[in-house]
């Protein structure tokens, strides 16, 4: 009996061959901890060196005159709400006042306000940029980059 079962594995395994090394293929290669901590190291760093292109970047600007309406409202905000809230029937919740600030420190104290405003999920708040009508005939510089 034993030598038939040594002849039947014989046939089944016939044509298979011989694996020359002892590594089995365990599919992708897993992750490098140490240089996947330092990148996670490196993210959480900040960068000066990025480049920051939002509405008060310094690389696009429109320019609005002294005597241009600002105002931005998000999709969905109805044309009565922002009739009622022209004629000052809606309170704003938060107010922010720009006048005199260098472009840098305004840029940076809006943001800052803004970002604040959306964690507390402030709805209505009010930015003071100023005119700015310079003497010397160039447009308003705050009240541009806000703008944009």
């Amino acid at each position: 009996m034993q030598d038939d079962d040594f002849s039947l594995f014989k046939a089944e395994v016939r044509g298979v061959k011989q694996i020359r090394h002892d590594r089995a293929e365990v599919g992708k290669p897993k992750a490098d901890r140490q240089k996947l901590a330092g990148l996670r190291q490196a993210a959480t760093v900040r960068s000066d060196k990025a480049l920051v292109i939002d509405g008060m970047s310094d690389l696009f600007v429109i320019d609005v005159g002294a005597e241009d309406e600002l105002m931005w409202r998000r999709d969905g905000v109805q044309e009565g709400q922002l009739r009622k809230l022209k004629l000052g029937q809606i309170p704003f919740e938060g107010s922010l006042d720009l006048h005199g600030m260098t472009v840098e420190k305004a840029r940076e104290t809006l943001w800052d306000f803004i970002a604040e405003a959306t964690k507390l999920e402030v709805r209505c708040v009010r930015v003071t940029h100023g005119k700015a009508a310079r003497l010397d005939g160039k447009r308003p510089m705050i009240k541009s980059h806000v703008n944009t």
